[in-house]
């Protein structure tokens, strides 16, 4: 990519394509299919474990609705890190 693609917009429409029961979380269960799909099993335990886990690296706590959710504040939080690491 050439770093001119509009990134928040496109990240606000992937949160909104993986909240499939449209209730501004999206959960584990939503994010592991389309992920799967996308970019293949290793790759995607490895954003499940970003998004999902603590911000130290913890392992996932599967709690609540779906194995747990995040809003999109979380979501959001976790890319912008990951853009900065880069």
């Amino acid at each position: 990519t050439s770093g001119l693609e509009p990134a928040k917009f496109y990240h606000m429409v992937q949160f909104l394509i993986y909240d499939h029961d449209n209730n501004g979380m999206v959960s584990i269960d939503e994010t592991m299919n389309f992920l799967y799909a996308r970019v293949g099993r290793e790759q995607m335990e490895t954003t499940i474990t970003k998004l999902f886990g603590g911000d130290d690296g913890a392992p996932i706590k599967e709690v609540g609705h779906q194995g747990g959710e995040i809003d999109f504040a979380r979501y959001w939080e976790v890319i912008v890190r990951e853009q900065q690491r880069r």
